[in-house]
């Protein structure tokens, strides 16, 4: 069943069982902007990459949204 939210990031639809259980973050690969699901400013999909953890992502050069503030 879907709540009309669904995530996907390359072609690739996020478990909706993980969802639920995890905060899934999303960065903008232009930007570097990371993201929580519900933010507003999410990338598109061609853009975007999920990280496992807030942590990884900023390892990586991602900075929080100042919008979600994850």
């Amino acid at each position: 069943e879907s709540d009309g939210k669904d995530i996907y990031c390359d072609g690739v639809k996020i478990d909706q069982n993980v969802r639920k259980h995890e905060t899934v973050y999303i960065g903008n690969k232009k930007s570097k902007k990371l993201h929580t699901e519900y933010c507003g400013g999410l990338p598109n999909e061609k853009n975007s990459i999920v990280f496992k953890s807030r942590e990884e992502a900023i390892a990586l050069g991602y900075e929080p949204c100042q919008n979600c503030k994850p």
